[in-house]
């Protein structure tokens, strides 16, 4: 029979021998594609929790829009996050291939740029957690406004803050290229 269309649970794919996710729409939980025989996503378009793809055989996100929970990239083959939209927890680059962020506009979380092969953060609008640029390829924050967390930009390579609002957290320039604070108005405090 087909797979069905919607979990509503967990889906661990972790050593299993499924190939392919058809039909499936959405997983409600978490989605575990770590060393997992699974090369594409298929028209999988949600996923409620976290979703790991480290160490996986999945190339591209394929339909994907949102990811609830955590998502995490690091040592995966994917280079480009299609057509997400939002991640609602951390996302973590360190060791992955991902090089741009297409049209993700929101991380609810942390966002771990350092080590990653990310140059721009494309159209993303908002971090929620802290935002670490320490040793990243990114120059600049493009659309970004909001951090809600710390923000660490020691050994980075951002000169422009672009249009950057507020930081929640502590903000830290030690050792950092920027010269000037653009269009900040607070640092802690939250938004």
């Amino acid at each position: 029979g087909d797979l069905i269309a919607v979990l509503d649970g967990n889906a661990d794919f972790h050593d299993s021998n499924i190939t392919s996710l058809g039909q499936l729409q959405s997983i409600g939980g978490y989605a575990y594609f770590r060393d997992s025989k699974i090369t594409d996503l298929g028209q999988l378009q949600s996923i409620g929790g976290d979703a790991d793809f480290s160490n996986s055989q999945i190339t591209d996100l394929g339909q994907l829009k949102s990811i609830g929970g955590d998502a995490d990239f690091s040592g995966s083959k994917i280079t480009g996050l299609g057509q997400l939209q939002s991640i609602g927890g951390g996302a973590y680059f360190i060791g992955s291939k991902v090089t741009s962020l297409g049209q993700l506009k929101s991380i609810g979380g942390v966002a771990d740029f350092s080590n990653s092969q990310i140059t721009d953060l494309g159209q993303l609008k908002s971090i929620g957690g802290d935002a670490d640029f320490r040793d990243s390829k990114i120059t600049g924050l493009g659309q970004l406004q909001s951090i809600g967390g710390y923000a660490y930009f020691s050994n980075s390579q951002i000169t422009d803050l672009g249009q950057l609002k507020s930081i929640g957290g502590g903000a830290y320039f030690r050792d950092s290229k920027i010269t000037d604070l653009g269009k900040l108005q607070s640092i802690g405090g939250g938004a």
